[in-house]
Parts: structure tokens; C-alpha cells; sequence
């Protein structure tokens, strides 16, 4: 049985990783989207820290924190215009599992052109050109750091679907274990058993 193994996303793994990310992303844009959830990076103080490094390297980047869990297509569409409209190159995924299938799908929608769910009904490719994608987790065991797939709401019809797209790999990711200290209890044991 033939196997292939293809994983071009470079992981930038240990404490203290999360210092490298003012670094890493002036190397892939100068103009991001920050994607990130509702509540938690802003109360933890990640996301002021991350703005504040962001700033430090030359990288302008504006907040997208309209992130829910399963993330809904019209979620994924409103960031896609966001970059679109904004000529942003570069997407930054602050976040867990939910938060970086959200910027994947805002990266497929905004180099496409068209809605997320177009793209997951249709398996049309993406023709256009793509935003950098920089994913940090916040939260272990997702595995969505490092590939190319995501998990999309359509809250309309009630659906939720898969996608994955060549440009939705990260180009780097930068997993920090101290990020995810703050963590509560329950996510970290069920982060746990995701791993197992």
C-alpha cells in the first residue's frame, strides 16, 4: 500500500515560541487579519500581546473577533471580505480548533472570490491568489495548526462540512504550550483525550 505524507507547514514548537511571531510574520505579509474567538484572547491578554508584537515587526493587522465555535460560512465570508476589500496579505489565526478552520476558510473564500460554501459544494479550485496563513494555537490537541482542513457551519441549511485546499496550509505555525496555561479545565481534559 502506497502512502504519502505532505506537510509543507513549518512548526515552530516550545516555550517562548509565541516571541517569534512578530518575526514570522513580517517575512510572510505586511497587512493582516487577526482572526480570532470572541472573549478569551481578549480577557487572557494574548490578543493586546499579539497586537503589540505585530506592531513592533511593521505588520499592521486588524482584529477579526467574531469567531464561534463550528464556525459559520457567513463568519467565514464577512473575513473574506475583509481581506479582500482591504488588500490584506497575510491571515494570523490566534486561537483553538474553531478559529483556525475560520481563517483557512476566510484564506480559500479571499482568494477565490467567492463564498466559502461555494467552494465546499462545487470542490471548485481556487484560482486566485492567496493571503499567507500564520496559525497559533491556543489550545492543544486540535491538529489544525498544521494542515489544510476545516470544518464549516452552513447555519442556514444546518450543515456542517469539511474543506481543504492546497493554499489553507499554514505556512507557519507557532505552537507555544504556555499559551495554553490559561486554559481551563475542562477544554485541557478534553484536549487530552483528543490526543489519545
Amino acid at each position: 500500500m502506497l502512502s504519502t505524507f505532505y506537510i509543507p507547514t513549518k512548526i515552530i514548537f516550545g516555550a517562548g515560541a509565541f516571541r517569534q511571531l512578530g518575526s514570522q510574520a513580517a517575512a510572510g505579509g505586511k497587512r493582516a487579519l487577526l482572526v480570532t474567538g470572541k472573549n478569551s484572547v481578549r480577557a487572557s491578554g494574548l490578543l493586546g500581546r499579539s497586537m503589540d508584537i505585530l506592531k513592533e515587526s511593521g505588520v499592521e493587522a486588524t482584529v477579526f473577533d467574531r469567531v464561534e465555535p463550528n464556525p459559520r460560512s457567513t463568519t467565514v465570508d464577512a473575513g473574506a471580505g475583509l481581506v479582500r476589500e482591504n488588500n490584506l496579505d497575510l491571515v494570523i489565526a490566534l486561537g483553538g480548533g474553531s478559529v483556525m478552520d475560520a481563517a483557512k476558510g476566510i484564506v480559500i473564500a479571499a482568494a477565490g472570490g467567492k463564498p466559502i460554501w461555494h467552494y465546499i459544494t462545487t470542490g471548485e479550485e481556487v484560482k486566485g491568489t492567496a493571503p499567507g496563513l500564520i496559525t497559533v494555537p491556543t489550545v492543544a490537541a486540535s491538529g489544525s495548526e498544521s494542515n489544510c482542513g476545516a470544518v464549516i457551519t452552513n447555519w442556514e441549511t444546518h450543515e456542517k462540512c469539511t474543506i481543504g485546499r492546497k493554499c489553507a496550509y499554514p505556512a507557519v505555525s507557532i505552537v507555544d504550550p504556555e499559551l495554553t496555561l490559561t486554559l481551563p479545565l475542562k477544554p485541557t481534559l478534553q484536549g487530552g483525550v483528543d490526543i489519545f
